[in-house]
């Protein structure tokens, strides 16, 4: 690393490893604005002075630009360029990422099929009034007969008493009464309908970045993070990035994160209960920010799935300043674990082939910093700018 192209405030932090972004841009900031302003301020005083010993400042500015011109064929700047490897490497480089415990995810049970009985639903059969009242008795009229799932999954049947239907479809339920009654209760196998008059309905609260925030009531077979964003009408254009479930289960508290893909997607579907809380945390404007020797500089909105490389990014911020004609860049990025990691970029020349396809991600900095080359450069601009307002006044005060 180059100190002169980094900067020795910059470069002392880092190299503790106590540098944040926001310091990296306001230092590159803070710099060229310094630079630029002093060397006008200098200008101006001249400027004010330019009417006397006409003759002496051009001998000061004809030594002083030329002390300057030998400077820049002379100066120095960044003397390491990123190799093929350390591009790789910076390339691996990305954002933070969260810790996300998709371990304690449990299996997930989306039901494709029918629909199965749970605890709480009220079930009515029609069955033979013979089945219903009274047995070894012919019939072929039809009765509703209505009974509530119990907490242990049971259901009472007429003559036969408690019978367990919890987790069995609607067929398998009437398939397994009419074994119960024929033959042992009837002489002839009898017609049973099953349907469920009543589901027992599951609470879930959905909060955070999605369309319609609420509480919502689902179906035993609904209970599903995927349902339940669905029902909340999926989360907002801005994206996601993960989703917490908070157990409202007394015998649990605890909370699980799952990871969003593609800003809207969760990474995997998982089983919910009755009470649970989703939070979905709202993803913040990501941008890349580019500061220092350019036009423009600020942070400009990252467009997902479209590249951006360190080319682009200094053209949205107007090119570089012409004047200075900085031959470097550097690129500040905060890799998985925190750490900021950086990589000088050649903008012009043979090996400026690393500006046109290193890829920046959310979050990274470009910075043009001051060299001795920028430096002597602007100050030799504005050294000829000053030449010629002396000149420009010599003639206009002249006879």
């Amino acid at each position: 690393m180059c100190r002169a192209a980094l900067g020795r405030p910059v470069w002392r932090t880092l190299k503790h490893g106590t540098v944040t972004m926001e310091q990296i841009r306001t230092n590159a900031t803070d710099r060229a604005l310094v630079q630029v302003t002093s060397m006008e301020l200098s200008s101006t005083r001249h400027n004010d002075r330019h009417g006397r010993g006409i003759p002496a400042a051009m001998k000061i500015i004809s030594l002083v630009a030329a002390i300057a011109l030998s400077v820049l064929l002379n100066g120095c700047g960044p003397r390491h360029e990123q190799s093929d490897m350390e591009l790789s490497a910076f390339e691996k480089a990305g954002p933070v990422r969260f810790n996300v415990e998709c371990k304690q995810a449990l299996p997930v049970r989306m039901s494709s099929g029918p629909y199965r009985f749970v605890p709480g639903d009220l079930v009515e059969f029609q069955m033979p009034a013979v089945v219903s009242l009274l047995p070894d008795r012919d019939g072929d009229d039809t009765k509703p007969y209505r009974c509530r799932v119990d907490s242990a999954g049971r259901i009472v049947l007429p003559i036969i008493g408690n019978q367990k239907v919890a987790g069995k479809t609607l067929s398998e339920v009437e398939a397994d009464i009419a074994n119960l009654y024929y033959p042992k209760y009837v002489r002839q196998e009898p017609s049973i309908v099953v349907s469920v008059v009543e589901y027992r309905l599951s609470s879930l609260s959905v909060a955070g970045a999605v369309k319609c925030p609420g509480i919502y009531r689902f179906h035993s077979n609904e209970m599903t993070l995927i349902a339940a964003l669905m029902k909340a009408g999926g989360i907002v254009e801005g994206g996601a990035t993960v989703i917490h479930i908070s157990e409202s289960s007394s015998n649990s508290k605890r909370s699980r994160t799952i990871s969003v893909l593609n800003m809207n997607i969760p990474a995997r579907d998982v089983q919910l209960a009755d009470g649970d809380t989703i939070i979905v945390e709202a993803m913040e404007p990501r941008t890349v920010a580019v500061v220092g020797l350019v036009n423009k500089p600020g942070s400009f909105p990252w467009r997902p799935r479209v590249r951006c490389t360190v080319m682009d990014a200094l053209a949205l911020a107007g090119g570089v300043n012409d004047l200075a004609d900085p031959q470097y860049a550097r690129v500040y990025r905060q890799d998985a674990g925190g750490e900021i990691v950086s990589l000088l970029i050649r903008l012009n020349g043979p090996s400026a082939a690393g500006a046109g396809k290193l890829h920046l991600k959310p979050g990274d900095i470009v910075a043009v910093e001051q060299t001795p080359r920028t430096r002597t450069r602007l100050f030799l601009s504005q050294i000829i700018r000053m030449g010629l307002g002396v000149n420009a006044g010599a003639s206009v005060g002249g006879p």
